[in-house]
């Protein structure tokens, strides 16, 4: 007979939102901030040079050969840190928190965005991969639409449609509230999760819906 044991109760309640970025992995609504690792940005740089060095020896020969062997290596110790990282991450939120709130993205829409220099650090992010971390960690994970989560000033649900990506501290053009971009987007993400949970909308329902 194989049954389900746990020697600890759960102690994980209440309810969190996270806006999920690639300076910061997560940004939460309980002032909780966690920066994305570097691992990926240090193995790279160490894989592109030995790329550099392989692709200069002859095809096929033995130098090359085992450049390809260590290259694989430096791969598989990449994965394996953020892995581990997102792992620990998720964990330490499912443990704390019944219900988590996040953002449905469409990570290879945005890898094959026109930000070209930001699509190969958004698939080193394993945005969907940290997603699927929480969902049979965490009790209950609502996804909502990303649509305008960032743009929509929580305080009066005005469309600054001018932000740019690089503009993180921002000043509403209506009520003159002054916020972090990433922590707004985390408010709208509660609101639009908690009516999605409540059954007030739609998993489709956009921040401004819920707002208004």
């Amino acid at each position: 007979i194989t049954t389900d044991f746990c020697d600890k109760p759960n102690e994980a309640s209440g309810s969190i939102a996270i806006d999920i970025g690639l300076k910061h992995l997560v940004v939460a609504t309980d002032g909780t901030k966690v920066e994305n690792c570097t691992h990926a940005k240090y193995f790279d740089k160490q894989i592109s040079a030995l790329q550099s060095r392989a692709d200069k020896l002859k095809k096929g020969s033995r130098k090359q050969k085992y450049l390809r062997k260590v290259i694989n290596r430096l791969y598989d110790v990449k994965c394996r840190k953020i892995n581990d990282f997102q792992h620990k991450v998720s964990r330490r939120l499912a443990n704390k928190y019944d219900t988590i709130y996040a953002e449905n993205l469409s990570v290879k829409k945005m890898s094959e965005g026109h930000w070209t220099n930001l699509n190969k650090a958004i698939r080193n992010a394993k945005f969907a991969q940290f997603i699927s971390f929480l969902s049979y960690k965490t009790n209950k994970l609502v996804l909502v639409n990303p649509y305008n989560t960032s743009k929509t000033c929580n305080n009066c649900g005005f469309i600054n449609e001018n932000l740019k990506l690089s503009d993180r501290i921002i000043v509403c053009a209506n009520c003159k509230e002054k916020y972090d971009r990433d922590e707004n987007a985390a408010k709208n993400i509660f609101c639009l999760g908690q009516a999605i949970n409540f059954g007030l909308c739609s998993e489709k329902a956009t921040i401004q819906e819920v707002l208004k």
